[in-house]
Formats: C-alpha cells, sequence, structure tokens
C-alpha cells in the first residue's frame, strides 16, 4: 500500500499527487509517500523514477529502504522543480516484486509561476547596479541645459513587468529632469527606455536618486545615483572647468586663449565647495612624440602622475584639461605643472 503525506491510501494508476504552485527554477517544498509492505512475504526490488511528459520537473528521492519485511514500511520524497512556465505533469512509478501493481503509478501535476526581473542600463550596453551606481552628468552652465542621457529598461524574467514609473528624491531632484516612460507594461524580453536631462540650478556639485518602481516589488525600487556640476555663467579663463560638451570648454577658454599658443593655463575648479587645481595644454596639430604628463606635489619635491593622483576633465583634438585629485585647503598648498619628454 501506498499512502500521501496526508495518510491517504493512493490507488495505482489513478491517484493524483498535486504539488503547490512553484516559481520557475526554485523548488517546492517536499511531498512525502509512504510505502507499506501488507503482503505475506517481502517486498523487495523498491525504486521510484518519474516516466513521461514532464518528469525533468520532478525530483525523486529513492525509498530509505529497498526491502520491507511484511508490516514494513519506508518512506520517499518528491520534490517539483519547473524551469517553465505552465502546468507540468508526469508519473511517479514505484517498481518492485509485487505481481500485480509493478509498477504502482502516482500521477503527479504541478503548476509553475514567472517571475519578473528588472535590467536597468546606461548607456544600453552598461549595466547599472542596483543601490550602487551613481550616472555622471558632468559639468553645465547655470540655469542652462545640459547633457541628456537616455536609460535603458528591460524585462528579462519569465512574466510580465507591470506598472513601471519613474520616481526621484533628493535635494536636487528638479535638476533632473524625466521625459516621459511611455510604458507601464513589459512582457518577458521587452525593453522601453526614458530620457533625463540635467539643467542645474545653482553652481557646485548637484545630487538626486532615480528610483523606478513596479508593482511586483514595490518596496524594492530600482535605485540609482544622478549627480553633475554646475558652473557659473561668467566662468573665466582662470577658473577653468570641465564640462560633458566640449561647447561649453570652447566658451570657457574663448578663441584666444592663452593655451592655444602653447602654454599650459592653470586654473581651479570647485566641486562641493572644494578647490581643485587644474591644468590645460595644447596638442601639436602634428604629433611630434613628445609624452606629455601633468604631474602634482604638495612639496616642489615629490611628484605624481597617474588616474590616483589626477582626472582628465577634458580631452579635444586640440586641447586636454587634467585636475588634481587632492583638493587645496588652508594651510595645504597643491601645486601642478606639465611634464614633457623627448622621444
Amino acid at each position: 500500500m501506498v499512502r500521501d503525506e496526508n495518510g491517504v491510501g493512493l490507488v495505482s494508476d489513478k491517484s493524483l499527487a498535486s504539488f503547490p504552485k512553484t516559481v520557475v527554477n526554485k523548488r517546492s517544498r517536499p511531498l512525502t509517500f509512504t510505502i507499506r509492505n501488507r503482503g505475506k512475504a517481502d517486498l523487495h526490488g523498491l525504486s521510484v523514477s518519474a516516466k513521461t511528459g514532464d518528469a525533468k520537473s520532478f525530483e525523486v528521492s529513492q525509498p530509505v529502504a529497498k526491502t520491507l519485511k511484511p508490516g514494513q514500511s519506508t518512506t520517499f520524497e518528491v520534490v517539483f522543480e519547473p524551469t517553465s512556465v505552465g502546468s507540468k505533469q508526469t508519473e511517479l512509478r514505484i517498481a518492485s516484486n509485487d505481481s500485480d501493481e509493478n509498477p504502482f503509478i502516482i500521477h503527479a501535476i504541478g503548476n509553475s509561476k514567472g517571475v519578473p526581473k528588472i535590467v536597468v542600463s546606461q548607456p544600453a550596453d552598461s549595466k547599472l547596479t542596483d543601490g550602487k551606481s551613481t550616472v555622471n552628468f558632468g559639468y553645465s552652465k547655470v540655469g542652462q541645459e545640459g547633457s541628456t542621457k537616455v536609460f535603458t529598461v528591460k524585462n528579462i524574467g519569465t512574466a510580465d513587468l507591470t506598472g513601471l514609473k519613474v520616481k526621484k528624491s533628493g535635494p536636487a531632484k528638479a535638476e533632473f529632469d524625466v521625459s516621459d516612460f511611455g510604458a507601464r507594461t513589459l512582457a518577458p524580453g521587452e525593453s522601453a527606455t526614458f530620457k533625463i536631462t540635467f539643467t542645474p540650478g545653482v553652481r557646485d556639485e548637484r545630487k538626486a536618486e532615480l528610483h523606478i518602481v513596479n508593482d511586483y516589488k514595490t518596496k524594492d525600487t530600482f535605485d540609482v545615483k544622478l549627480v553633475g556640476n554646475g558652473v557659473p555663467k561668467n566662468v573665466g579663463k582662470s577658473a577653468l572647468v570641465a564640462a560633458a560638451s566640449g561647447s561649453l570648454v570652447d566658451a570657457v577658454l574663448g578663441t584666444s586663449s592663452s593655451s592655444a599658443a602653447g602654454q599650459p593655463v592653470i586654473g581651479s575648479l570647485t566641486i562641493g565647495g572644494s578647490s581643485y587645481k587644474t591644468l590645460t595644454f595644447s596638442k601639436p596639430s602634428i604629433p611630434d612624440g613628445v609624452k606629455r604628463t601633468v604631474e602634482v606635489s604638495s612639496n616642489l619635491v615629490d611628484w605624481f602622475s597617474g588616474a590616483k593622483h589626477t582626472s582628465i576633465i577634458a580631452d579635444t583634438a586640440t586641447y586636454q584639461t587634467v585636475r588634481d585629485n587632492t583638493p587645496a585647503s588652508p594651510g595645504v598648498k597643491r601645486h601642478i605643472r606639465l611634464k614633457t619628454t623627448n622621444p
């Protein structure tokens, strides 16, 4: 005799075992079945297998005992583990030396459900990490529309991603304008885009947070940090700044910049209230093989270069602007220079 986990006796090839609804690629709780030998001779050669239909969606454990003496019993478990959405069914076959019920057949059925999964990219080929990624909009003049970035939202799950909408928070949220999302629902594999344009209201660093919410996990939004820098409308040459677009740099430098004449220009850049040294130098119209390296120092003796110490903030065909990564502060001087090495 075979009984289900509720102690109900099953009838071979007629009884049905129903598994709880299970998410795709997840495991259901196991169902336990009991085999009991009600005969007068040993019941041996016990084994269980899933045959026919969606057998691969049902994981079967073998009976604890392979042989049962009269009156003895043993158990085995079956887990539903679907890999796709929909109804799954198979036959659980208990093999033994039983003369009239070999195999003993239990019809198993389970239903699986899909789940949506959101992926956000900016740009389209660069995936963002929820709660960790920062998108930098660069430098824009105060009150003037700056850079625009396109965000892509894709559903790589197995169910519709519904109720999509975009929210913002943070002190400068009004300065990051979000275009219409256009899609409230994404079927599996579908994607949609929206744009964000940065228009700084004041100077220096501006911050906000982007929240992409949906109906599946309303308390677990996809969050992205947004940052940009506002620069004064009348920035002079002595306060060079880099912008996201070359046109703004050109406007700041002017057409008669001393860097265009071959002499480096040293300036400063304010970020978050801290002042950083900058250096702009011209590039030769014809490559001359000379290596140009921007170095920084705190004592005019020890000089350092490279990504750890400096950042390129503008790079065009005619000039490059580099800033010191360490801010100047009261009592702490910073120095910057251009080192040239002939081939």
